[in-house]
């Protein structure tokens, strides 16, 4: 709800940190200790694969492990600790104090680290998601973008070390783009690096994919989101901050990104959605996807379809019986209202045709509210026939 109280001074925080959020130039990198200790294990015996596919969901330090590493290779490995010493705990009471014993360590104060985040680096290279002047419009990273990396790897390194590429988010390349980078990780220069970032590896070429050394992060743990969300929203109530972590799926970036953009509203308004179900109440439906569809709506439609994703896929697991233990209180009795309404395959199939539409949606640039209509009446249509 615009103007409730835990979404106001959260945004005003983030803004002021919005420095520390922008993967190039953020420093920390929590929760993903087993990612840095391979990185560096290979770095340092000298078993570097030219190319690393970093997958896993959103919003757990991908990119921002990808520009670590980056920075770690350009400065020359180690700088101030011996490779394999243990990781020390983090200071629960300071999240932000510079972990010094972390593999890939690089201090702000080091001109490597300064000149990656100011893209200043001549042997660095960033190609990132473009996104079009029409907000609705998906972003890509395009086979001129790619093409360019041809001119810069062509080049003798600058500093007579690697050459470094971080593509973020390799998700979003055209086919003609892919094609285009494909032949580069098929024959890459001697000491060229490429960092691909990707949320979605099944979206890529099976080649594509076979030509990287695939290194997958783990979610955040309920600990790490808890410290980091003392830091980024320390004034939200302890109701509110148990929410937006069950809906977070161990990110950090999606407890974020549902906290600015209204998530447990949203959220809310699905679950009323469902537990009328097989009815549905036509004019809030309506409002509710005029709202969300918005073209100054932001963030919020996409939140809309991830969560209700996320929540027929639940569904589909209490089904069969499991994952009652990550269930909020309200979702159980919705979920057991709905297993009274369909069965098992049908449910599955409901899922199955909201995310084949969402795909279509991002691709063909549907619109939006008649996608958020469509979803509803479907499953209306689909509880009622049984």
């Amino acid at each position: 709800m615009r103007g409730s109280h835990y979404l106001n001074s959260p945004n005003d925080q983030l803004e002021q940190k919005k420095i520390v959020l922008e993967p190039r130039r953020n420093p920390h990198l929590f929760g993903q200790e087993r990612a840095e200790q391979i990185l560096a294990g290979n770095f340092i015996d000298q078993k570097l694969p030219h190319a690393w596919m970093l997958t896993g969901n959103r919003g757990i330090g991908k990119a921002t492990l990808a520009y670590r590493f980056a920075r770690y290779v350009l400065a020359g490995g180690p700088l101030r600790i011996p490779h394999k010493q243990s990781l020390a705990p983090l200071e629960t009471n300071n999240i932000y104090k510079e972990n010094k014993t972390s593999p890939l360590f690089i201090p702000t104060d080091n001109p490597t680290f300064q000149r990656v985040g100011a893209n200043g680096h001549s042997d660095f290279m960033a190609v990132e998601t473009a996104f079009k002047k029409n907000k609705n419009s998906k972003g890509v990273i395009s086979v001129d973008d790619i093409r360019k990396l041809n001119g810069f790897l062509r080049l003798t390194s600058g500093e007579g070390g690697w050459q470094v590429i971080v593509i973020d988010n390799a998700d979003d390349l055209t086919r003609g783009a892919e094609n285009a980078l494909l032949k580069i990780l098929e024959e890459p220069p001697p000491n060229a690096l490429l960092l691909l970032v990707c949320d979605r590896p099944k979206k890529l070429l099976p080649t594509t994919r076979s030509r990287c050394q695939k290194l997958r992060l783990n979610n955040l743990d309920d600990t790490t989101i808890d410290n980091l969300l003392d830091q980024y929203l320390p004034h939200l109530d302890l109701k509110m901050r148990n929410r937006l972590v069950t809906l977070s799926e161990g990110s950090i970036g999606r407890v974020i990104e549902l906290a600015m953009n209204n998530g447990v509203e949203i959220h809310n308004n699905i679950l009323n959605f469902l537990s009328q179900m097989p009815e549905i109440d036509f004019s809030h439906l309506q409002d509710f996807s005029a709202k969300i569809s918005r073209a100054d709506a932001g963030k919020k439609f996409e939140i809309m379809t991830h969560l209700t994703l996320l929540l027929l896929w639940r569904l589909v697991h209490y089904v069969c019986g499991s994952n009652k233990n990550e269930l909020q209180r309200e979702e159980i009795e919705i979920f057991n209202h709905l297993k009274t309404c369909a069965t098992l395959d049908r449910w599955l199939k409901i899922w199955e045709e909201t995310n084949d539409l969402l795909v279509n949606t991002s691709y063909v640039n549907l619109d939006r509210k008649q996608v958020i209509l469509n979803i509803f009446l479907n499953i209306s249509k689909t509880t009622r026939e049984g």
